[in-house]
């Protein structure tokens, strides 16, 4: 479900950002997305399997058009607000699931913190360089380059449709990459 995610970023710089998206840029998401599919499928989720995933989908396409909305204020100022909106959206809750953390869990979290705050701040520097449009298809990137940590890890995580859907969506990114700037026109006519 949240691989639909770049498709969502499409639809929402073209009705929110008014960029207007090319039929290029759709057939790359579309193809990556399909790739997407074939290597990860593991068969039809229920609805209720895919709200949370849908629901993370519609809020990173979200996000990264607010970046890009917000690409006049400084990055500090825009980490700063995405920091501030998780931290009030979660606190409620944390003292009902609260676990003192040891020192594995601390490293543990410093960790991911350190790699979410470099994830994030290169979608803002991608969004204040160019239309979102542009970068959405690269967020097919995430999920080949998860399976080579794995593998580089030791946890070696091909199935039978991965390769097939591999070669999809380097394809599909690869002619997205190449065809960046006639991938989306900034004019509003």
């Amino acid at each position: 479900g949240f691989w639909v995610a770049p498709l969502l970023i499409l639809g929402i710089a073209a009705a929110w950002l008014g960029e207007r998206v090319s039929a290029a840029a759709w057939l790359a998401c579309g193809v990556a997305f399909a790739g997407t599919l074939l290597a990860l499928w593991r068969g039809l989720p229920s609805l209720r399997q895919l709200a949370w995933p849908l629901a993370m989908a519609l809020s990173f396409g979200a996000y990264a058009a607010m970046t890009r909305a917000l690409r006049a204020e400084a990055t500090r100022v825009n980490l700063f607000w995405t920091a501030l909106g998780v931290f009030l959206v979660l606190s409620p809750f944390m003292p009902r699931v609260w676990i003192a953390p040891d020192r594995h869990d601390v490293a543990v979290m410093v960790a991911i913190g350190v790699a979410g705050l470099g994830g994030l701040l290169a979608l803002d520097r991608s969004a204040h360089a160019a239309p979102v449009s542009i970068a959405a298809p690269m967020a097919y990137l995430q999920w080949p380059i998860g399976l080579a940590l794995a593998a580089a890890a030791g946890h070696p995580t091909l199935r039978p449709g991965a390769l097939a859907g591999l070669v999809l969506v380097g394809a599909a990114v690869a002619a997205a990459w190449l065809l960046a700037p006639r991938l989306v026109s900034l004019d509003p006519e």
